[in-house]
């Protein structure tokens, strides 16, 4: 069984803020143990695919604001 983890964790990981994560929780891959939060690292893996942007269907403005 993986290592669960509690949102604070989860927010270090993708560089967000503790409150932005439980604010988006039902968009987010988590277990919910009662009224607790819990992310695995999978949890992260998925949130890090999920959040990619690709380069080449992006125009040429968005394109430029990444640089």
């Amino acid at each position: 069984m993986p290592a669960l983890h509690d949102a604070a964790w989860f927010a270090e990981q993708i560089g967000m803020s503790e409150d932005w994560v439980r604010r988006n929780s039902k968009r987010l891959p988590c277990h919910k143990v009662g009224r607790m939060l819990r992310f695995s690292e999978d949890s992260v893996r998925i949130f890090l695919e999920r959040t990619a942007i690709d380069p080449e269907r992006l125009s040429q403005t968005e394109r430029s604001r990444m640089l």
